[in-house]
C-alpha cells in the first residue's frame, strides 16, 4: 500500500512536470504564430494641401459630409458625417489661418484617419518651391485654354499645323490594344495612368500624347465616374485622360480619349462627355492640355506642368 502511494505521488509528479512544459511550449509557439499571422496596418501617407471642396455647402449646411481634393490626386475623399473625427477635421479646414498650408495626411483602405500638421521648416520649404513653378504652371495653363479650349467642338484643328497626329482608326485602336497590356493592374489614378501610357507610346513609336482635362461646372459638384464593367461609381474631383488625334478623309478632326481602366474601346471625346455628364448629373467643362500637362493642382486652379 505504501509502495502504491509512493509510486501514486511520483506519477502526480510527472504529470505536472509534463502539463508544465506542455504549458510553456503552447504559450511559446502559440505566440510565435499568432504574430506571424497577424499583418500590421500599412498607412498610406500624402504630404500635400487640402482643398474642401464643397465649403459653400458645408458653411450653408453645417451637417454636409466633408469633400476634400488632394495635391495631384484625382480622386474625391469624403468625410462623412457619422465619421468619429468629422467634426476635427471640419474644424481644421474652415479655421486655418493660411490655405496653402501643406499637412502629413494618413489614410487607410481608402478612409482619411488623421491630418496633421508638418514641422515649421518643412512647412516653409514646401510652399517655397509650389510659389515658384506656381506661376509658371498657370502661365502655361492660361495658353493651353486659350490655343484650344472648345474648339474641337467646331470640328476645327486646335494645334499647330507641325504636331498633327493624323491617326487612322486602325492605328487608334492598335494603340488602345498597347494600352491595354501596358494596364495589366488596376491603376485607380488618372494622373498616373495617363504618365504610364504617355511614356510609352513617346519611347515606343514617338508619339506625344495630349490631355484632356475634365471639370465639374457645378460648385459643390464632383464627377461620378465607373469603370468599364462596373456599375459603382468612383468619385472624382477632376480627370485626366490622354487624346488623340484622328483626321478623317473630309479633313475632319476627331479626338478619341484611350484609357483601358475606364473604357472597353477608345471613345470621342464628344461620347465622354456624355457619358459622364450623365452619370454625374453635373455638366463638364473640358480643357485639351500640351503633353507636358501631367496633373492638376485642384486648391489653385491649375494644370501642372513639367517645367
Amino acid at each position: 500500500m505504501i509502495k502504491f502511494i509512493s509510486y501514486l505521488k511520483k506519477g502526480l509528479k510527472f504529470l505536472i512536470v509534463l502539463f508544465g512544459v506542455l504549458f510553456v511550449l503552447f504559450f511559446f509557439f502559440g505566440c510565435k504564430f499568432t504574430q506571424s499571422t497577424t499583418k500590421p496596418i500599412v498607412y498610406e501617407k500624402k504630404t500635400t494641401t487640402i482643398a474642401l471642396v464643397n465649403e459653400d455647402e458645408v458653411y450653408k449646411y453645417p451637417q454636409s459630409d466633408l469633400k476634400l481634393a488632394f495635391l495631384n490626386d484625382d480622386r474625391t475623399y469624403i468625410v462623412t458625417t457619422i465619421d468619429e473625427r468629422y467634426e476635427t477635421f471640419k474644424d481644421l479646414l474652415l479655421n486655418r489661418p493660411d490655405r496653402s498650408c501643406f499637412y502629413d495626411v494618413f489614410i487607410y483602405n481608402g478612409e482619411i484617419t488623421s491630418i496633421e500638421n508638418l514641422p515649421k521648416e518643412e512647412q516653409e520649404r514646401l510652399q517655397s518651391l509650389q510659389e515658384s513653378s506656381l506661376v509658371a504652371n498657370r502661365l502655361s495653363f492660361k495658353k493651353d485654354i486659350r490655343q484650344n479650349h472648345f474648339f474641337w467642338r467646331k470640328q476645327e484643328h486646335p494645334l499647330p499645323i507641325e504636331v498633327e497626329q493624323g491617326l487612322s482608326l486602325e492605328e487608334i485602336n492598335e494603340l488602345y490594344q498597347v494600352c491595354d497590356t501596358l494596364l495589366t493592374f488596376n491603376v485607380k489614378s488618372s494622373p498616373v495612368r495617363s504618365s504610364i501610357i504617355a511614356v510609352n507610346f513617346q519611347q515606343m513609336k514617338g508619339l506625344q500624347s495630349y490631355k484632356l482635362l475634365l471639370l465639374s461646372r457645378g460648385v459643390n459638384k464632383v464627377l461620378k465616374i465607373a469603370k468599364k464593367d462596373s456599375h459603382m461609381p468612383e468619385f472624382h474631383n477632376w480627370l485626366v485622360v490622354n487624346i488623340y488625334q484622328n483626321i478623317t478623309p473630309r479633313g475632319e478632326v476627331i479626338w478619341y480619349a484611350i484609357d483601358p481602366y475606364l473604357f472597353d474601346k477608345p471613345i470621342t471625346i464628344k461620347e465622354l462627355l456624355k457619358k459622364y455628364e450623365e452619370s454625374s448629373d453635373v455638366l463638364i467643362k473640358s480643357y485639351i492640355l500640351s503633353p507636358n500637362a501631367y496633373g492638376f493642382d485642384y486648391l489653385n486652379h491649375t494644370a501642372l506642368y513639367k517645367i
